[in-house]
C-alpha cells in the first residue's frame, strides 16, 4: 500500500504517499500517526528507531496501524448502531445490525481486518444456548436381571442459535422490550421470521394480538404459529365468503373477527366428522 490518511472523526488531516514521499517524510507522518492513536487509548508497538530501519518497514508499520484505526473505528461504529436500536423497529434494527454484519464480513474477507480484534473478538462468536450435557453414566453394579432406567424424555435445554454478537445484542433488546420469549423458539432464524413478519404486516399482527384469546403467551413461538394460521385462515375465509357470494366484513373490525371465528368453528365441527 502506498498511500495513507490521518484522520480525526470523519475529516482526513492529511495525506501520505509513501512511495513518493523520503523514508524522513514517512517517518514523521508515522510519528504523528502513531501519537495520535495512543491518544485515543489503543495499544501500539514500540516506536521505530529511523536509523535502525528501512523506509519499507515503517510502511508496514503504518499498514498495520491503518489496519488497527479501520478495527476500532468498527467497533465505535457497532456501538452507535446498538444503541440507535432503541428507536428503530424490530426489522428496522435488524436491517442495521445485518448490513453491519455484511460489511465487517466484507472488510476480513479481504484482509483489511482481524475481526478478533474488534470488540475482544465477540462479533466472531456464535452464541448459542448450549444443551446442558448428559451426565456421565455410573458403574454397572454386577447384579442378575439388573436394567438400567431409561432416560427421560426432554432433558435436554433447547439449541437457540445466535447468528453473533449484533444479532444476540438485537435480540437481547426485544426481550428486555417483552416483545420476544426466545426460549420457546428452537432457532434464531425463526425469530428473525417472526420480528419481521410482524413488523411488515403490523395491521393484521395488532389485530389479531387485540381479539386473540387463545392460551400462548404473546410472543412466543406458538403464540406466532398461531398468527401464522390466523394469516392462512382470513385467506381461506374471504375466498370462501367471495364464492358463496357473502358479504364479507370490514377489515379490521369486531364483527370480522366474529364471523372468521364462526367460520372457523364451523371447519373444526366438518373436521370432527370426518
Amino acid at each position: 500500500m502506498a498511500e495513507f490518511s490521518r484522520k480525526s472523526g470523519r475529516r482526513v488531516i492529511e495525506n501520505i504517499n509513501t512511495k513518493k514521499a523520503s523514508k524522513q517524510e514517512v517517518f514523521d507522518f508515522y510519528k504523528r500517526q502513531r501519537a495520535q492513536l495512543q491518544r485515543r487509548g489503543q495499544k501500539v508497538d514500540p516506536l521505530l528507531k529511523i536509523k535502525n530501519v528501512k523506509k519499507s518497514d515503517i510502511v508496514s508499520q503504518l499498514a498495520k496501524m491503518e489496519k488497527m484505526e479501520l478495527e476500532s473505528s468498527l467497533g465505535r461504529r457497532y456501538q452507535q448502531t446498538v444503541k440507535r436500536m432503541g428507536a428503530q423497529t424490530p426489522s428496522q434494527a435488524a436491517k442495521s445490525i445485518l448490513g453491519f454484519e455484511k460489511h465487517i464480513r466484507e472488510l476480513e474477507s479481504k484482509g483489511k481486518i482481524d475481526i478478533k480484534n474488534i470488540l475482544g473478538g465477540t462479533l466472531d462468536l456464535n452464541f448459542a444456548q448450549e444443551p446442558e450435557p448428559e451426565p456421565e453414566p455410573e458403574p454397572l453394579l454386577d447384579l442378575p436381571d439388573f436394567e438400567p432406567e431409561p432416560p427421560r424424555a426432554g432433558g435436554q435445554k433447547q439449541v437457540i442459535k445466535y447468528r453473533g454478537r449484533l444479532a444476540h445484542d438485537l435480540i437481547a433488546n426485544w426481550v428486555d422490550d417483552s416483545l420476544l420469549d426466545p426460549e420457546t423458539f428452537d432457532d434464531s432464524e425463526e425469530i428473525w421470521e417472526y420480528m419481521s413478519a410482524t413488523e411488515e404486516q403490523a395491521e393484521d399482527f395488532n389485530f389479531f394480538s387485540d381479539y386473540y384469546s387463545g392460551t400462548h403467551k404473546k410472543g412466543t413461538s406458538k403464540y406466532y404459529d398461531s398468527f401464522k394460521q390466523f394469516l392462512q385462515d382470513k385467506e381461506i375465509f374471504e375466498r370462501e365468503m367471495k364464492k358463496k357470494g357473502k358479504a364479507i366484513p370490514a377489515y379490521p373490525s369486531a364483527e370480522y373477527w366474529q364471523k372468521l371465528d364462526e367460520w372457523r368453528q364451523e371447519q373444526e365441527a366438518k373436521n370432527n366428522l370426518l
